[in-house]
């Protein structure tokens, strides 16, 4: 990782409200997602990161995490193209209310600082197999280049990246929306194939109090708004990584 830089507020300044827009208020908007592109996916160019809304891909992300939630998804393997999980949950203890069959009542159990898997789905095998339904971590961030809020999941292998981003602010002792890190992806070759992970290789603290307003301003977002808008478009896994 790159040495610690001070980002100048500036750069996370407001824009005044285009003509036309000045009667939308959050309840109309829908925040894209940030996919990374892998050799397996319907659309885009493998080694990107690709947003749903535009469709613009970019190489290297710099960003300012604005909300961490944990969750679950369970994928059924047969469904090459990953369209609807078999089972969701978006705070990592029970399914989501819009799945209709989950596949337990309850995902996860809080004991002390600690989730212990409690659907049979969530649980480690006894040589070590990962648990079908895998652990992720949902974040909206900020992307720097667009201005654009962007949801982005990360679990699998991309789980480091998220670790980091965590355990930086943890360690600096700042709110998580006072955190920049740039993202880049790292080809990966493997016994199971060539993939994308991604990595940070710079953080820097943004010395300005315009990120609260940000992160006050998405708190409330509804994530499903998302998954509803892209139900019907070609998508990969939430990270796009099967491992």
């Amino acid at each position: 990782m790159g040495a610690i830089q001070e980002a100048s507020g500036d750069e996370l300044a407001t824009r005044e409200t285009p003509e036309g827009l000045e009667d939308v208020t959050q309840d109309d908007l829908v925040f894209p997602r940030r996919r990374i592109v892998q050799p397996i996916s319907q659309v885009g160019t493998p080694g990107m990161f690709r947003c749903s809304l535009t469709g613009e891909e970019a190489e290297e992300l710099v960003v300012t995490p604005l909300r961490y939630r944990p969750g679950r998804v369970l994928w059924d393997p047969r469904d090459v193209e990953m369209e609807r999980p078999i089972c969701r949950s978006r705070d990592g203890l029970v399914p989501d209310s819009s799945i209709e069959e989950p596949a337990g009542q309850e995902c996860c159990r809080v004991e002390g600082n600690r989730r212990v898997p409690v659907c049979m789905q969530a649980q480690w095998g006894e040589n070590g197999e990962r648990p079908p339904c895998a652990q992720t971590r949902e974040f909206i961030m900020l992307d720097h280049a667009t201005r654009m809020p962007f949801l982005m999941s990360l679990s699998r292998s991309a789980t480091k990246a998220a670790k980091s981003i965590l355990s930086y602010a943890s360690l600096r002792r700042v709110p998580l929306y006072y955190v920049q890190a740039a993202l880049r992806l790292n080809e990966v070759r493997s016994s199971k194939g060539k993939y994308f992970v991604p990595e940070v290789h710079s953080f820097a603290v943004i010395d300005s109090d315009e990120p609260r307003a940000l992160y006050n301003t998405v708190q409330g977002y509804d994530d499903a708004r998302t998954d509803q808008a892209e139900q019907s478009s070609p998508s990969a896994s939430d990270d796009g990584m099967p491992f």
